[in-house]
């Protein structure tokens, strides 16, 4: 466990005082404990309401997101792979690339983006429940960065999602174009 994590963690056992957490879904709690469901929750990234989807999946989610979080390409991969879906929401509208963006959680973004089955997935004019795009977690986080590095890594990143957005907005041209044609013949 990194100190980050350790840190969220014992933050939020002061928080709860030993009550019991609700809304984190008892997969979570049932298989990794207090400590587990702490992680989760102290996060913020709150996957699912627990009527949504079964526990299995809640854990599938918790486990993208939550890789998502913490710049986790393996448990990002491994998540997918038990059938975790790249379009899904948590419950602030935030689909695994927003949530990356936002942590910059760099390494996560370039595989999403690199990985065709992914990155063709995503709605890029998504916004979360505060009407930000992922284009406007980058906005944000380029006007809060100073660390070169990391202005030239979201910049990178924002390129790559203006191709994607392009695309998918010349593509529904297209699709329009043809449903005009169907309806006028």
């Amino acid at each position: 466990m990194n100190n980050k994590t350790q840190n969220l963690m014992d933050k939020l056992r002061k928080k709860i005082n030993g009550k019991m957490l609700f809304g984190i879904g008892a997969a979570v709690v049932g298989t990794g404990g207090v400590d587990a469901a702490m992680k989760y929750y102290d996060k913020e990234i709150n996957v699912l309401h627990a009527e949504t989807v079964s526990p299995v999946d809640n854990q599938v989610y918790n486990q993208l997101f939550t890789a998502a979080f913490e710049n986790d390409v393996d448990g990002f991969k491994q998540a997918l792979k038990k059938g975790a879906n790249i379009t899904f929401s948590n419950r602030h509208n935030q689909n695994a690339l927003m949530i990356a963006l936002s942590r910059e959680s760099y390494d996560v973004c370039d595989y999403i983006l690199a990985t065709p089955e992914l990155r063709d997935k995503i709605d890029y004019r998504q916004s979360d429940d505060k009407g930000v795009t992922a284009t406007g977690i980058i906005d944000i986080k380029l006007r809060e960065t100073k660390e070169i590095d990391n202005v030239m890594k979201l910049k990178k990143t924002k390129e790559s999602i203006d191709d994607q957005l392009m695309k998918q907005l010349a593509g529904e041209t297209k699709e329009q174009a043809r449903s005009d044609t169907k309806y006028d013949a």
